[in-house]
C-alpha cells in the first residue's frame, strides 16, 4: 500500500514490537484524510511500495493490476485511512473502508463505469472559441475540440465495451439472478 516519509520513520523509530509498533500506527494514522497520489485498483493486492529502492513503484505490475481490477480510488481524490496493519515485512494501509474483500463491499453483478470528464483543456478551447473574433482562428479551435471530443468519446465507449464484457454471463455463473431495474 502506499507508504509515506512519516510512515516509516515512524516504523524505524518503533522497534520493541509489532503490535507496539501496530497500536502507535494505528493511532497515528487511522482517521486520518488522504489525497490519493496514484491511482488504486480494485484489488486485495492494491499497490505494493518499495520506499528506499531505485523503482519505489512496479508500474508495468501496477498497470496490469489496474487493467485486470480497475480504479477502485482515482489520483486525487480524498479518502479515509480506514485500517493500518503490520505484519512482518510490509505494513498494510486500507483505504475507504477497507481492503477487498470485506462485509460491505458491493458484492452486485454490474460494472460500472463512469464517462470521462472533459479535460482543462476542452474547457480553455471552448472558452476560446466563444473569445476568437476570426474565423479562420475559430475554425481552427473547433476542429482540436472535436478531435478531443472524439477522442475522449472513443475511450468512453472502449471503457464501456470492458465493462460489458466484465458482466457476469448467467450460463457462466449458476449463482447470478440479473437485477431487474
Amino acid at each position: 500500500m502506499l507508504a509515506s516519509p512519516i510512515l516509516l520513520s515512524l516504523v524505524m523509530m518503533i522497534q520493541p514490537s509489532l503490535e507496539q509498533a501496530e497500536t502507535q500506527l494505528r493511532s497515528f494514522f487511522e482517521g486520518k484524510s488522504v489525497h490519493v497520489k496514484i491511482e488504486m485498483p480494485g484489488s486485495a493486492d492494491g499497490v505494493d511500495v518499495y520506499p528506499g529502492s531505485e523503482r519505489p513503484v512496479d508500474f508495468p505490475r501496477h498497470a496490469a493490476r489496474l487493467k485486470r481490477f480497475g480504479t477502485a480510488v482515482r489520483r486525487g481524490d480524498e479518502v479515509l485511512i480506514t485500517k493500518v496493519k503490520v505484519k512482518r515485512d510490509l505494513i498494510e494501509v486500507q483505504l475507504g473502508g477497507g481492503g477487498f474483500g470485506t462485509f460491505g463491499d458491493d458484492s452486485s453483478a454490474s460494472v460500472s463505469v463512469p464517462s470521462a470528464d472533459k479535460t482543462e483543456r476542452e474547457k480553455n478551447l471552448e472558452k476560446d472559441i466563444d473569445k476568437a473574433t476570426d474565423p479562420a482562428e475559430r475554425r481552427k479551435l473547433r476542429e482540436e475540440l472535436d478531435t478531443l471530443k472524439r477522442r475522449r468519446q472513443r475511450e468512453d465507449a472502449r471503457n464501456q465495451a470492458e465493462a460489458a464484457q466484465a458482466q457476469p454471463q448467467p450460463a457462466a455463473n449458476p449463482f447470478f439472478v440479473p437485477q431487474i431495474a
